[in-house]
């Protein structure tokens, strides 16, 4: 069976009937897209290098680094845990200056010793110190005052001579 006996006309060109959508603008619009893909590549990739120049032209020394290169110590007072300097040893941390304070001042309030020999100044441990005041009659608190006084003394030992708690309670 031909085109012809069913009615219908063939085309004026005789090729076959087309679809009606015309490649070439597609294709403009592909080749326009891929040029400007390639443009925009190219533009970041620029940039990229750009500031990568950037960045090695004004590289400074890491605000972290002390050496003898030349860079100078902040002036005092400088920060706990910090470099002291070129000839002495860096500064403790504040947990452990705090620790080594604590120390010192239990061992001076746990001994003997002179704080001005010429005028005949010393100081004596707070226990020791404790029993001569009551040697010496002195009037001594009673009471209910007396029983809270000694519990604030107690936890006050607790909390003062106990390390950093995180937030963690005290027992009692």
């Amino acid at each position: 069976m031909n085109i012809h006996d069913i009615g219908e006309t063939p085309p004026e060109n005789g090729l076959p009937e087309s679809s009606g959508i015309n490649p070439r603008p597609i294709l403009i619009f592909l080749g326009i897209l891929a040029a400007s893909t390639i443009l925009v590549f190219v533009f970041i990739y620029g940039m990229l290098w750009g500031l990568k120049e950037l960045e090695r032209k004004n590289q400074g020394q890491p605000a972290s680094y002390v050496g003898t290169g030349g860079r100078k110590l902040p002036p005092e007072p400088r920060l706990q845990g910090a470099p002291a300097g070129e000839d002495t040893n860096p500064s403790k941390l504040p947990l452990i200056e705090m620790r080594d304070y604590r120390d010192q001042i239990d061992k001076q309030a746990k001994s003997y010793g002179y704080i001005n020999k010429e005028a005949g100044m010393a100081h004596i441990p707070l226990d020791r110190a404790k029993e001569l005041v009551l040697e010496q009659n002195y009037p001594v608190l009673t009471g209910p005052y007396a029983e809270e006084l000694k519990r604030a003394a107690t936890v006050r030992k607790e909390v003062l001579n106990a390390e950093s708690n995180a937030g963690r309670i005290i027992q009692k």
